[in-house]
């Protein structure tokens, strides 16, 4: 089994026990936490993923297992968020459907592309932005109000942070590239 295949595996059981979790401990309430705790371990995921890949300078191999992690985590939310809307009846957003209906269908094709050992560096970029973007305004609708001010702040600060880290490690990396091909 290849390492692509184990963190993707490990991202779905670590989700997974976050869902049983949130059902044990929720109470009637079990499926919004696990809709939301499932969120939020991707998204510390994701930007440990994103912000990694440059300060390590991973190997494409790295970054496919990186892609396959994110997406099997963020796919356990999606089932966790769909049973939640599900069972209150909640009727689907137009926009959510078809911004995240879109986000959902990129990261799906990283996912297979990265399963069969395809790299995309343009298409995983992409795809890494969605998820920035997405992650970003989910958090920033928070900060006006005043009971989820502080989660909001948190979300965005973290977001600038790993999209600092990987601007200077970029900028970094690309400076002693070019100075190895100047000797």
């Amino acid at each position: 089994m290849s390492a692509q295949i184990r963190y993707g595996i490990f991202s779905i059981i670590a989700a997974a026990g976050i869902v049983g979790a949130s059902l044990a401990l929720g109470g009637e309430d079990g499926w919004l936490y696990a809709a939301r705790y499932t969120a939020r371990f991707s998204f510390h995921l994701f930007l440990f993923i994103f912000a990694a890949e440059a300060i390590f300078r991973w190997s494409d191999s790295a970054k496919r297992s990186g892609a396959i992690a994110f997406g099997a985590a963020h796919y356990v939310h999606l089932f966790a968020l769909a049973v939640f809307n599900i069972s209150e009846g909640l009727p689907p957003q137009w926009v959510n459907l078809i911004g995240g209906g879109f986000f959902y269908a990129m990261l799906g094709i990283l996912v297979i592309a990265s399963t069969f050992q395809k790299s995309w560096p343009r298409f995983r970029m992409f795809t890494f932005a969605l998820a920035l973007l997405f992650f970003t305004l989910a958090y920033a609708k928070r900060i006006p109000h005043e009971e989820t001010a502080l989660i909001g702040t948190y979300g965005v600060a973290l977001v600038t942070c790993a999209i600092t880290c990987k601007v200077i490690a970029t900028y970094t990396n690309r400076g002693q590239v070019n100075r190895l091909k100047q000797a």
